[in-house]
């Protein structure tokens, strides 16, 4: 199996292997940036797996949120309040180790999101497993691409871009993006629009 995956056009460069898990349920857990409080939101809901995306259109009301200011540390009561909220997250009493356990991976979770610069800190699904503990069956990091400079774990590559050209630009620190056509836009900030229009101006365009 492995071999046929190293060998396929997928780029697959690594494996992980994991020990089997026997799962009593799975949650989700997920920390992001609330861009209109500027605070660090913690998500959670009882339902985790594939189907959360549809359960967040159509039964948003589900989905417990904590926001926690970011200049603090995730303190253990909101670390845990997604499980206290929503109790259906596990089905013991709060005082038992269950709680505990997802209180400690909300924890390391914003720990994460901090430290990588991170949008999004996602474990998806986090599996209660059948005696108790919490394990993060999966889980997705998104950094900030501004935040680079400072993430020297995470180098730029060619994997992640879909030509050169873009891979170059990002290099150089330039966002670029590439259509189909024959019409080209450059767009930034009013620094940069303004030198464009000067350029236009005294070339005698318009």
């Amino acid at each position: 199996e492995a071999g046929e995956l190293f060998a396929s056009a997928h780029n697959v460069r690594m494996l992980l292997v994991e020990q089997a898990v026997d799962i009593a349920r799975e949650i989700y857990l997920s920390m992001t940036v609330d861009p209109v409080s500027g605070t660090a939101l913690l998500m959670g809901c009882a339902e985790g797996g594939v189907d959360i995306e549809s359960l967040a259109a159509t039964q948003p009301e589900k989905i417990v949120r904590v926001h926690v200011d970011m200049a603090n540390v995730l303190v253990y009561e909101e670390g845990r309040g997604i499980v206290l909220r929503e109790p259906s997250v596990v089905a013991v009493d709060k005082n038992t180790g269950k709680v505990l356990q997802v209180g400690a991976a909300a924890r390391g979770l914003y720990k994460v999101f901090r430290a990588r610069d991170a949008q999004l800190a996602e474990i998806n699904p986090l599996f209660i497993t059948k005696d108790g503990q919490a394990v993060a069956g999966d889980g997705k990091l998104i950094i900030d691409d501004n935040s680079l400079s400072r993430q020297p774990r995470y180098p730029l590559s060619r994997d992640y871009f879909d030509s050169d050209v873009e891979f170059e630009a990002a290099q150089e620190g330039i966002p670029y993006l590439r259509f189909e056509g024959d019409i080209a836009l450059m767009c930034a900030g009013s620094g940069l629009t303004t030198t464009v229009f000067d350029l236009i101006h005294d070339a005698g365009g318009s």
